[in-house]
């Protein structure tokens, strides 16, 4: 989504800047993946037509280093801000869906706000936030009650509870009983070091499987959909559309249009 948007306002907006927001990776920074990232042959005719990927990076991109779930400060000299960050896997550990999906779209507006109000914001969500509805599902923002931080705080409380629980006798004794029988030839060391990475996968999957059930006991299919959802609301409390003078302009949209199943919807608040 990113990388297609990206082409999309290098090719077809030739006069506008971009400030690419981007963590980086190991030891190459977030410069030098954008710098790898218009290398890809989709950027090829921008980059040829700029005079090299130099050229690109010193006219139009500048690259401050961050992440979704701790958002810098940003420049000051921004004109509109599109948020397509996520988490996008639909079975994400649970804490990891809250820190990115509601506190990422959080945080990226606290820093929105410090910029100052003309700031237009678009948010990218997703159709499917509307979770297991049936029938005719109006473009507005989603009808619940669910309390965002009390869910949040749930949420990111969620891998504590379950690393502690992922050392009680009954799951090391389940998980050092199987490592025994697949390692115990090799010595009860290398056992040991499977059964430890045994109860590291056990916590990840328990923190996917306590965000399924959440989700769905509250009406979503999974925990994507759910933090999304919280997420619009987010949004839909901090950067509302312009309805007065005092309050930022603001827009939001999936990244899927036409048609869509029922439970999803093509798209809600209208661009401005």
């Amino acid at each position: 989504m990113g990388e297609a948007l990206l082409e999309l306002l290098l090719s077809e907006t030739p006069d506008t800047a971009l400030t690419l927001l981007v963590r980086p990776k190991g030891s190459t920074s977030g410069t030098d993946r954008i710098r790898s990232l218009i290398g890809k042959p989709i950027f090829a005719a921008t980059v040829e037509a700029a005079g090299g990927t130099d050229a690109v990076m010193s006219s139009r991109i500048r690259v401050p280093e961050g992440d979704p779930g701790d958002v810098p400060p940003l420049p000051d000299d921004l004109d509109a801000v599109v948020h397509c960050a996520g988490d996008v896997s639909f079975d994400p550990p649970v804490d990891e869906g809250f820190r990115t999906n509601v506190l990422g779209t959080r945080g990226l507006l606290e820093r929105i706000a410090e910029v100052g109000p003309e700031v237009h914001y678009v948010h990218v969500s997703t159709a499917y936030v509307a979770g297991r509805r049936r029938g005719a599902i109006p473009e507005a923002p989603v009808e619940h009650t669910v309390d965002v931080d009390a869910e949040t705080e749930w949420g990111m409380a969620q891998r504590r509870v379950v690393e502690h629980a992922s050392r009680s006798a009954d799951v090391l004794a389940g998980l050092r009983s199987k490592a025994e029988r697949q390692h115990g030839r090799a010595g009860l060391l290398t056992a040991a070091s499977a059964s430890e990475a045994d109860r590291r996968d056990w916590v990840t999957k328990e923190l996917v499987r306590v965000g399924t059930e959440r989700a769905r006991s509250l009406g979503w299919t999974d925990c994507y959909t759910f933090t999304k959802a919280l997420g619009e609301r987010v949004v839909e409390e901090r950067a509302p559309p312009r309805r007065r003078r005092s309050s930022a302009p603001a827009s939001s949209s999936p990244p899927s249009r036409g048609r869509t199943p029922a439970g999803s919807r093509a798209s809600r608040w209208p661009s401005r």
